[in-house]
């Protein structure tokens, strides 16, 4: 009867970040903004995971300001161990009309995470190109993104998020941290125009927890080892 409880529990555990009643933490990293020089305006509580360079991404791409965010880090040091999703938000703040879209995304590019992993990518504001986009064309502009400045109609290198227009990037599978350390590239290419990030957390809902809780208390079997 133990041993049968011992399964059951383990089996839980094994399967608790994925149980639709899990909790989705999003947390405000702050304003985010190129300065131009590889300097950046940042207003927000993670400036020790913050950096900023000059970089170039992507084949022909030249030489811009670039953002790197230690997303890893800093969802380690809220005691958070999943990373599902990430979303950027013009600020409100910029120039707007036909020739100044706002925010202009010219590059997101995350590594330290599974190669394979599955993105679903939306788009929401006021921008028609990207509204009526599906999902997948969405991915294939992201990918092209090369920290170049873009919104030119023959092209494919940005995200023109519009007044207020969110990119939000969802894993299928949620990035566990005790695999994979997350780490963002963003840009803006032109200077002055600013924007939000966000990162999504998975925090297993509180049945959840007490289950686990009591897993770790029940006495467990040892597993006798063969001498070779």
């Amino acid at each position: 009867m133990r041993a049968a409880a011992i399964a059951a529990l383990t089996a839980v555990s094994l399967t608790a970040h994925a149980t639709a009643a899990d909790d989705v933490v999003s947390v405000d990293l702050g304003w985010f903004m190129n300065t131009g020089g590889g300097n950046i305006y940042y207003d927000g509580g993670f400036a020790p995971w913050v950096s900023s360079s000059l970089s170039g991404f992507g084949s022909g791409s030249t030489t811009h300001t670039v953002t790197g965010i230690d997303v890893g880090g800093i969802l380690s040091s809220l005691g958070y161990g999943t990373l599902s999703g990430i979303t950027v938000t013009d600020t409100g703040a910029n120039t707007y009309g036909l020739l100044s879209p706002g925010a202009d995304i010219d590059l997101l590019t995350l590594t330290g995470v599974d190669p394979d992993a599955a993105i679903t990518y939306d788009y929401h504001g006021p921008n028609l190109l990207h509204r009526i986009e599906p999902s997948w064309s969405l991915k294939w502009r992201v990918a092209d993104l090369d920290s170049f400045s873009g919104a030119q109609v023959w092209d494919w290198t940005y995200v023109s998020l519009g007044r207020q227009g969110a990119l939000t990037a969802t894993f299928l599978e949620p990035q566990q941290l005790e695999e994979y350390a997350p780490f963002l590239y963003v840009s803006e290419a032109g200077a002055i125009e600013s924007f939000r990030i966000s990162i999504n957390a998975i925090v297993p809902a509180p049945g959840v927890l007490s289950v686990l809780g009591a897993a770790a208390l029940l006495p467990r079997r040892r597993r006798r080892v063969p001498r070779r």
